[in-house]
């Protein structure tokens, strides 16, 4: 659904087929090739070319693909509402439910979509570079802080401010030997866009890890990491969007430890040894 959301310059009928899609996309899990054709008003040709676009080798991959993704967030034989799955009358049990259902679709979907070989390589350059900057949007610092006090327990340099409009002079400071990271869901804030204009003028790298829409700080950066879990607002909270970034950085973080495996054991065990001492 992403996918359809985001794609731009369709034809007249690519763009009914995506508003279908969006509109009916249950039913269109079921559908046949011909089906399709037909309530459309569309070629078969026309329909497979804009299958292709989005990456499917036909309209029937496209169609198990998007069944799985409404099947993650199914509740009680309904599809739950992303940003707003709660309802007046809910029981504690229904919203205890709802809540499970939101955060392991969240993980179930980005976990189907994840381009694993990049994330690999984008902590290899972590690894490489040791010294990270990272910024974060007003829905990613606490994810943020998070990673950097995992990293600093295995020795890398981590730089997050955490004062509300001093990152540009992290910016301006920031060396061409360190690695910058981004991290946040929704939109870039102005100021992000003006810090990746910055470190992009120094050639330094940028590595993004964000939601689903269109981005103006995704133009600088050296490696995007894209979540495809959509959470439109206006929410209740960042269940599902903060579950699946999360994902991403303990991905990274586990890939990080185990590249210096053993050194990074025995700093934990000193660190543990050196508690039970105090």
């Amino acid at each position: 659904m992403d996918k359809i959301r985001a794609r731009e310059n369709l034809t007249p009928t690519e763009s009914t087929l995506a508003l279908f899609l969006q509109e009916h996309a249950r039913e269109a899990t079921t559908m046949s090739l011909n089906e399709l054709s037909e309530t459309l008003h569309a070629s078969k040709s026309s329909i497979i070319r804009f299958c292709k676009k989005l990456g499917y080798k036909g309209h029937k991959e496209l169609c198990v693909q998007l069944a799985k993704e409404l099947d993650a967030f199914v509740f009680q034989g309904r599809e739950l509402n992303l940003s707003l799955p709660f309802l007046l009358n809910d029981d504690k049990r229904s919203i205890a439910e709802k809540t499970y259902t939101l955060m392991m679709g969240a993980l179930n979907e980005t976990w189907s979509n994840l381009d694993q070989e990049k994330l690999y390589q984008v902590s290899k350059m972590l690894y490489e570079r040791k010294k990270i900057y990272i910024y974060a949007g007003e829905d990613g610092y606490l994810l943020a802080r998070d990673f950097t006090m995992k990293l600093e327990n295995i020795g890398f340099h981590v730089f997050l401010k955490s004062i509300p409009g001093t990152s540009i002079q992290q910016a301006c400071l920031e060396g061409v030997e360190s690695t910058a990271l981004f991290i946040y869901y929704n939109s870039a804030s102005d100021e992000l866009v003006k810090i990746a204009k910055i470190l992009a003028s120094k050639k330094i790298p940028i590595v993004t890890i964000t939601g689903p829409d269109k981005d103006p700080v995704t133009i600088y950066a050296s490696d995007a990491i894209t979540v495809s879990y959509y959470e439109p607002s206006p929410k209740v909270a960042e269940f599902g969007s903060f579950t699946a970034i999360q994902l991403i950085l303990n991905i990274i973080y586990a890939y990080l430890f185990n590249m210096d495996f053993e050194k990074n054991m025995h700093t934990i065990m000193s660190i543990e040894d050196n508690r039970k001492n105090i």
